[in-house]
């Protein structure tokens, strides 16, 4: 069985993707990046302007950073990638 943890949403970096933070524990908390599963966003172009904002992009971002900034969220890890 897969664990539980529990963070705050601090950031939204795309539609299918946030920033949830832990509780600190003797220094900054800790910060996961969490891509939500079963959900394809559309791309947001990179800042340099290499690849533009697939349509919708930024619509898919701003509504689900609106729905979950700053709220307490359960979640669960189905598959763990090693940050680079």
């Amino acid at each position: 069985r897969m664990s539980t943890s529990k963070g705050t949403v601090k950031a939204v970096l795309s539609g299918d993707t946030v920033i949830v933070m832990g509780a600190p524990v003797g220094g900054p908390p800790p910060e996961r990046q969490i891509t939500l599963a079963g959900i394809i966003s559309p791309k947001l172009g990179r800042r340099d302007g290499a690849t533009k904002d697939e349509p919708f992009a930024w619509a898919a971002r701003e509504f689900l950073r609106k729905f979950c900034v700053g709220k307490v969220v359960t979640f669960e890890a189905e598959e763990v990638v090693a940050s680079i």
